[in-house]
Order: structure tokens, then C-alpha cells, then sequence
């Protein structure tokens, strides 16, 4: 009989062991990174979801309390919330101009207030700076809001105020 080495069919040699093992490893790593990243883009995701409605919150309240008479450019505050932000609400007139270059607001008095403004409130980390303009915003969020014309009350032939309910300058 001959010295032979008897193979067994269902065996590994040590280097398809080191392999399988090397592969493992890889493909472990490539999951876990995959996974903190998963991780670190759903937490920005959370937190400009949160800076969202924080914002459409500020510009809501800011339009619903919004004075008709009063040009308030600029207004800056904290939002009192778990991360401390900075906010900044800029309101700029806005006019509407035709195809053909005129202004649509033209038949307006020029005392009067422009009829449509632009209000946007941008959102800032608590350690930026609002007076710098290089500090770049979380988040910004503007809308077009018509601001109510005031008028000057109606007076009566004796100099006081009429009493008719007129409705067409009211909008």
C-alpha cells in the first residue's frame, strides 16, 4: 500500500479559512460605516426637519401679528427651544411689474404703503453671529404677504368722522 494523503471532501484548508475570514471582516466594516453614516445623515435630517417648522412657526406668528401701519424692516430674536437658534426677519417691499415694465402698484397713492411685501426669517446656530452677513443660515423661508392700505377715516361735511360703512378700501 502506498502513503498516500486521504482527502476528505468536506474539509477547508487554512487558507480558504483566512480568506472567508479577511472577507467577513471587510464586508463587517463597510456595514458598520454605512450604518454611522445612516445614523449621521438622519440626525441632520431631524434637525432641519425641526429648524423647518421652527421657522414657518416664526413667520407665521410674525404674519399673523404683522402692524399695517408700520415699516418694520428687521426684527432679531432667540427662539426659546431645546437647541438655542437665532432668527432674522427681514420685511422688503415688493412690486409687481408687468410684461411690459409697469408697475402694476402705479394707480396706488404714493403715501400709501406698497400693497405686497416680502417677509423672510432665516434661521442661525446660537454660536454664529446675526450682524455678520458671511454667517450662513440653517434655513430660510420667505412668502409674499399683502399688507391691509391704510386709509385716512372718512370725514362728514361738519369735519367729523362720516359715519357710512364704506367697504371698498377694506380688503
Amino acid at each position: 500500500m502506498s502513503r498516500r494523503a486521504v482527502e476528505m471532501p468536506g474539509a477547508f484548508s487554512l487558507l480558504e479559512v483566512i480568506i472567508a475570514t479577511a472577507i467577513l471582516a471587510g464586508s463587517a466594516m463597510i456595514l458598520f460605516s454605512l450604518i454611522s453614516l445612516g445614523t449621521k445623515y438622519g440626525y441632520r435630517a431631524e434637525e432641519k426637519t425641526i429648524a423647518i417648522a421652527q421657522a414657518q412657526s416664526v413667520l407665521d406668528e410674525f404674519i399673523a401679528r404683522m402692524p399695517g401701519n408700520e415699516d418694520q424692516e428687521e426684527v432679531i430674536g432667540v427662539l426659546p427651544s431645546a437647541p438655542n437658534r437665532k432668527f432674522r426677519i427681514r420685511v422688503t417691499p415688493f412690486e409687481l411689474v408687468s410684461k411690459l415694465g409697469a408697475n402694476r402698484n402705479a394707480g396706488a397713492a404714493s403715501e400709501m404703503q406698497p400693497v405686497l411685501v416680502r417677509v423672510q426669517v432665516r434661521l442661525f446656530e446660537s454660536t454664529s453671529k446675526l450682524g455678520s452677513e458671511d454667517s450662513e443660515p440653517i434655513f430660510e423661508i420667505s412668502r409674499l404677504v399683502r399688507r391691509p392700505r391704510i386709509r385716512e377715516p372718512m370725514t362728514g361735511e361738519n369735519g367729523n368722522p362720516s359715519n357710512r360703512d364704506d367697504r371698498r378700501g377694506a380688503l
